[in-house]
């Protein structure tokens, strides 16, 4: 990346492909491992003008919504740049929630047109069926559907029967402060929300990491992560091609994903991977076994979607030889505010990492700023990244957005050297019987240098039939950890070693797995109901 495009005016992302498009139109922009070819800019822009051109003819327009239930793909990456350039809104939805959720957020966001797999075919039918605007368009070849009442063509036949239709009237640009996407939050405390990103929000989001690891035409981008994410989305679209990047599909795969992503990492030559804590931490448990090749070529691990621990970020490091970075933000601030530093070689900072904003604040309990070190107070952000609001939910948006600035409900403290560190959400703290604030995050984060015995740790708050709130911890052991007993009784004596008494929590339950909701995040309510209901 020049430094000309480090200070290129804000664009639409409609005008962001079709500027990058004249610069980089013979360099390689999608590698398709299931072809195995690279794909340039100039035969990606081909297909999005095709697949444009189907939409409209379809009655696509501005405002309009466009859901995609499959992830990653050479025709997923087609769909959502031609709905960006029609103005309409992409709205990526994580088909393995299941068929409830799934159908749930398609009335919510009532979209007239959806792509969606063989695997997510009977929410998306079922809402079709009461919905007679909206058509359902196969991304396979494999189904056949012959009872339904409207479309289900698969996309090559869409796209050939929409070739010869009537020619559109003329195109009415979005503009950078118009609407882009809507991407659906985890949903780990509650109702799930849909969340409206800017075209402006995007591209400076992607224009952040672009710069803050110098993506090149050289990098070869390999994302874990899924198209309905707010990483994932704003990396593989936006960053990859203010740079002129290549992106490395990831194909399917019903194996390991750790061996599928380090496979195609050792093929293709990736220089950036771009992943979550959890992904990090299977990869790490394989501890000598890791096929180091996957890392030749690599510059940088980039993690975000949840706190990256310290031996955990330090593990990755030792194992591929790779510096590491993670960033903080929300969906609603379109991805990554606050990054560990990478000038400091990929070493993650403990408890902190340096803002990357507009403007970044900690306010106290009575509204008052916070501008001394060591004092929690709770995190804003400020800045032209924010999102436009929560679809159809104006209280909602209202209670969040103030005065420009963007209360996100997690809490932090300044440390000494001016780094922000982050508790933990302000729902998430505790305060028990003897009138103790604790911090969950906190003893997760201790619990980090245990990563040899636990595979995963979430401590959270929980009310007993008394009324009473105690902090109850969550672990699922790895294979190789000591019985139950004693590993809870270590898991105990690190706590105190670490945190004092005053953290211990009162309860420490072993499960199985834990249950995750989209960027990978414990869908913490979920663990209560399956494990506490009835407890005392």
């Amino acid at each position: 990346m020049t430094q000309q495009d480090k200070h290129s005016p804000i664009h639409s992302l409609a005008d962001l492909f079709e500027t990058r498009l004249q610069h980089f139109a013979g360099q390689t922009y999608l590698v398709d491992p299931v072809a195995d070819e690279g794909l340039s800019y100039g035969e990606v822009a081909q297909m999005v003008r095709m697949v444009g051109l189907a939409m409209r003819r379809q009655g696509v327009g501005k405002g309009d919504r466009v859901v995609v239930t499959r992830s990653w793909s050479l025709e997923a990456v087609c769909i959502a740049w031609s709905t960006f350039r029609l103005g309409a809104l992409l709205v990526p939805l994580d088909g393995d929630l299941g068929s409830s959720p799934l159908q749930t957020s398609l009335t919510d966001c009532a979209p007239v047109l959806v792509f969606a797999g063989t695997e997510h075919l009977d929410p998306v039918l079922a809402y079709c069926r009461t919905v007679s605007d909206a058509t359902c368009i196969l991304l396979t070849e494999s189904a056949s559907v012959s009872s339904a009442t409207f479309s289900t063509e698969t996309f090559d036949d869409w796209l050939e029967r929409q070739a010869s239709g009537e020619e559109p009237g003329q195109l009415d640009a979005p503009s950078p402060n118009d609407s882009a996407a809507i991407l659906y939050t985890s949903g780990t405390t509650g109702r799930r929300k849909g969340v409206v990103l800017t075209h402006r929000g995007l591209y400076l989001s992607g224009l952040t990491v672009a710069t803050e690891f110098a993506f090149s035409s050289r990098d070869l981008i390999l994302s874990t992560g899924d198209m309905h994410t707010i990483g994932s989305l704003r990396t593989n679209l936006a960053a990859t091609v203010i740079a002129g990047s290549a992106f490395l599909l990831p194909g399917k795969s019903n194996g390991d994903p750790v061996v599928r992503h380090l496979e195609l990492a050792t093929r293709y030559g990736a220089t950036i991977l771009a992943s979550t804590p959890p992904f990090l931490r299977r990869m790490c448990a394989y501890g000598e076994r890791l096929d180091r090749t996957a890392f030749t070529a690599m510059r940088w691990i980039l993690s975000t979607s949840a706190p990256l621990p310290v031996a955990l970020a330090e593990r990755t490091k030792t194992l591929t030889k790779t510096p590491v970075a993670e960033f903080y933000g929300l969906t609603e601030t379109t991805g990554g505010m606050i990054f560990s530093d990478p000038q400091a070689g990929g070493t993650i900072l403990e408890g902190g990492g340096w803002c990357r904003c507009d403007g970044v604040r900690l306010v106290a309990d009575d509204g008052s700023e916070i501008g001394e070190a060591d004092r929690i107070g709770g995190i804003e952000f400020r800045g032209e990244r924010l999102m436009a609001g929560y679809w159809r939910d104006p209280e909602l948006s209202a209670e969040v957005l103030r005065d420009g600035w963007l209360i996100t409900g997690d809490l932090g403290r300044w440390k000494p050297d001016g780094r922000l560190e982050v508790i933990g959400r302000r729902k998430d703290m505790i305060k028990d019987a003897d009138g103790e604030i604790l911090y969950p995050a906190e003893v997760e984060a201790a619990l980090g240098q245990l990563d040899a015995w636990l595979e995963k740790a979430v401590a959270t708050g929980w009310r007993g039939r008394d009324g009473e709130e105690q902090l109850v911890l969550f672990v699922v052991p790895v294979e190789s950890s000591p019985p139950i007993d004693q590993l809870k009784e270590q898991i105990r004596r690190h706590i105190v070693k670490k945190l004092g008494r005053r953290a211990l929590p009162k309860r420490i339950i072993a499960v199985k797995e834990m249950p995750y909701g989209a960027n990978e995040k414990v869908i913490k309510h979920l663990l209560i109901e399956q494990h506490l209901a009835g407890a005392d």
